[in-house]
């Protein structure tokens, strides 16, 4: 991980791999519930899929799934 920002309305970590940045993460409030963002660089356009993925696997989860 390269950042963490944690404010109250708002949680954001990146990532690096081999020291290149990789990803950017948000979760930030919205009404009574949550904004989920998975973000690639734009120059990764393939790893969309997967963060496409994570999001509903997220998704699921918060809304009781396994």
């Amino acid at each position: 991980m390269t950042e963490l920002v944690e404010t109250p309305e708002l949680i954001r970590w990146s990532w690096s791999v081999a020291g290149v940045p990789a990803t950017t993460h948000r979760v930030r409030q919205q009404g009574h519930g949550c904004v989920v963002e998975l973000g690639a660089p734009w120059w990764a356009p393939a790893y969309l899929p997967v963060l496409e993925l994570g999001t509903r696997r997220l998704a699921d989860l918060a809304e009781g799934g396994t």
